[in-house]
């Protein structure tokens, strides 16, 4: 899977841009759900910005810490 930051910021999957950031969730919980789950490739033009490039970056909630014992 690859996810692609122009230098203006536009967000494409694979070769089609999409209109905003607001399908990436959808289409990145789809392919969450792919067993097993296929690798994810953002890559972003040198002169885009930092911010669209880290919010188009899936967010996954971190499995706990197991305690440790001493």
């Amino acid at each position: 899977m690859i996810i692609t930051v122009d230098a203006q910021g536009a967000l494409y999957w694979f070769n089609t841009r999409l209109p905003d950031a607001s399908g990436l969730p959808e289409l990145l919980g789809k392919v969450a759900a792919m067993q097993p789950q296929p690798e994810l490739h953002i890559r972003a033009d040198a002169r885009a910005e930092y911010l669209p490039v880290g919010r188009s970056s899936p967010r996954r909630s971190r499995p706990a810490s197991p305690a440790s014992g001493s």
